[in-house]
């Protein structure tokens, strides 16, 4: 999984229902929410990503998985991106 544009991390999860997470407030000030990562997100020299680390467009965020809710569900990326990031499930979790 690659950056869609270079922005700021302004949260990493690991549990919930979208299991291993990044959000990143891009440079267009939408925000960018990934979600059912294999591990916890991570450059491509495996150093962890963190609240206000820098991006640039293309970064390495880490590897498709299913985790959280995705659990058992094959391989996926749950992405959003919008003004701001709906938290939950259902049809309107995580929509932009």
């Amino acid at each position: 999984i690659r950056a869609l544009m270079g922005g700021e991390v302004i949260g990493v999860g690991s549990g919930g229902l979208g299991g291993n997470t990044i959000t990143v407030r891009q440079a267009d000030g939408k925000v960018a929410y990934y979600a059912h990562m294999q591990a916890a997100p991570a450059r491509a020299d495996g150093t962890p990503l963190k609240q206000g680390d820098q991006l640039q467009t293309g970064d390495m965020l880490g590897r498709v998985g299913e985790t959280g809710n995705a659990a058992g569900t094959g391989a996926h990326l749950h992405l959003g991106v919008g003004d701001e990031i709906i938290s939950g499930g259902g049809p309107n979790g995580g929509a932009g």
